[in-house]
């Protein structure tokens, strides 16, 4: 795998621009907080740990959602898609 990467660092695969032909406008929600965390389905444990982040946010009149729960059109950056939803 090490190997895989190096060629494509040389190969200067990494050198080239991408040209962003559309520019995301940032979403501000007074109120609202998203929640990034990775849930092992097998650990119901972590489901009671969402629980208690959301009802801490709600004592504070903040709504919290995990952020593959959310049912908004707020596009992700691709890069934190991929790492952590």
């Amino acid at each position: 795998m090490i190997d895989v990467a190096i060629g494509n660092i040389k190969s200067g695969v990494f050198d080239r621009t991408v040209q962003n032909t559309e520019v995301a406008t940032p979403e501000i929600r007074p109120g609202y907080a998203f929640i990034a965390m990775s849930i092992d389905p097998a650990n119901k444990d972590l489901e009671d740990v969402l629980d208690a982040i959301k009802a801490a946010a709600k004592e504070l009149g903040i709504e919290a959602e995990r952020i593959d729960e959310q049912e908004s059109t707020i596009v992700l950056p691709i890069e934190f898609s991929k790492r952590y939803v």
